[in-house]
């Protein structure tokens, strides 16, 4: 019984540790393409501008 719960407190864990590390992912992606998208926009003016 002790092995039982056990391992279901650490599924638990680690459930908990993902689920926090995915909503931190989703807010880091954000910014990321966020600024990739800018990049691309500063991209195509410097382009727009060369030539």
């Amino acid at each position: 019984m002790v092995g039982i719960n056990w391992t279901y407190e650490l599924a638990i864990r680690i459930f908990f540790i993902i689920s926090l590390w995915c909503r931190l992912l989703s807010r880091v992606f954000e910014k990321a393409i966020f600024l990739l998208l800018l990049l691309l926009l500063l991209l195509l003016l410097l382009l727009l501008l060369v030539c």
